[in-house]
């Protein structure tokens, strides 16, 4: 009988950079973001006791989520940018005449869904768009998700 495993592959450095990557700065907030004491959470992450799959599983899944709303952030805002353009916003009042651009460009119920839908506080993702704009490095969910999933059998 082949027992499953229980212990992760991941090393007490992708949890430092999953802790970073969520603008989670204390060993503290991580602990209550996962759900374990401080100490457990810190053991972890100095590499005194083994990380368990189920950690592993719960950031994939979380950084896939944050993958998620930020793909929807980007569409939002070159939806934006769209309708911002003169023409853009000249045909569509003409075709629409109760057309509301600000509603469109803004669209509240995005920054709803946004805020409802996301696993982690939405405040440590809505700025990392405006980051890539600003050409600050931000990390691609994409590549976090991969050193997540990619240790995986």
């Amino acid at each position: 009988m082949m027992m499953k495993r229980l212990e992760a592959e991941i090393t007490p450095q992708v949890l430092k950079e999953v802790r970073s990557f969520l603008k989670i700065e204390s060993l503290k907030d991580m602990a209550d973001f996962i759900g374990v004491s401080l100490n457990t959470y810190k053991n972890w992450e100095l590499g005194r006791r083994p990380i368990p799959l189920w950690l592993q599983n719960f950031l994939t899944v979380v950084i896939k989520n944050v993958e998620i709303i930020e793909v929807g952030m980007v569409v939002r805002h070159y939806i934006a940018m769209f309708f911002k353009e003169p023409k853009v916003a000249e045909r569509m009042r003409e075709y629409y005449p109760h057309f509301d651009m600000e509603h469109i460009i803004n669209f509240p119920m995005l920054d709803f869904l946004f805020q409802t839908f996301s696993a982690v506080p939405y405040s440590k993702i809505e700025g990392r768009l405006e980051d890539f704009l600003a050409g600050k490095f931000v990390e691609h969910t994409s590549l976090l998700r991969k050193k997540l999933e990619g240790v995986q059998n």
